[in-house]
């Protein structure tokens, strides 16, 4: 569920180039060519941002209680249905009556909760995307960079043991490679921890 949650925070955290400063009403054109590049690892200031980390964990918390009413319920509808089959007439046609109102009551439970977290998930994701597109820009615009690239912090490419044709797996390797943003840069163009420091208001060490 964590990594879940990180994967899906980093949709959301898409940090967009920057306007240098003092040249915000200049048009493309007239920029001066050498533009100053930085990179923010966004998955390591998920990792690290105090916010990030108590929303990670409410969310995680609400998911789990979710399910675990889930299964409080869903034991309880189980056992009333085997009740029935020993039940005849009329006290049958009754119990079954309420295992079907159970189940629709359970259905609502369902849809309710699931629109609960997802809610969680949309404020959480939108309070990761502006507080760390602001601090990128923040950071960048006080240290002179024009443009802020997102970081990989894993180099690795995924793969899986079920891919052996040849095909699948090369579409596969340039569907990660096109979702990488940078492949290089020196830890002076690096962002990423007075990001974080900002957002958790500490002072770079």
């Amino acid at each position: 569920m964590r990594n879940l949650l990180i994967c899906l925070g980093l949709g959301f955290f898409a940090v967009a180039s920057l306007d240098a400063a003092g040249d915000k009403d200049k048009p493309v054109a007239s920029q001066p060519q050498g533009t100053r590049v930085a990179v923010v690892d966004i998955d390591r200031v998920l990792e690290k941002w105090n916010q990030a980390v108590e929303d990670r964990i409410n969310l995680e918390s609400a998911q789990n209680q979710f399910e675990s009413d889930l299964r409080t319920r869903e034991t309880k509808l189980e056992a009333a249905m085997q009740s029935a089959k020993l039940q005849e007439n009329k006290a049958k046609q009754d119990k079954l009556a309420q295992i079907e109102a159970d189940k629709n009551e359970l259905k609502a439970f369902v849809m309710v909760k699931q629109e609960t977290l997802l809610e969680l998930q949309r404020k959480s994701f939108s309070r990761w995307y502006k507080g760390g597109s602001d601090a990128s820009s923040e950071c960048a615009k006080e240290r002179g960079f024009d443009l802020v690239l997102v970081a990989d912090s894993n180099p690795e490419l995924m793969s899986s043991q079920d891919l052996k044709e040849s095909l699948k797996f090369f579409h596969m390797y340039r569907e990660q490679v096109g979702l990488r943003k940078v492949l290089y840069a020196r830890s002076e163009v690096d962002l990423t921890q007075a990001v974080i420091d900002r957002l958790n208001g500490t002072q770079p060490k």
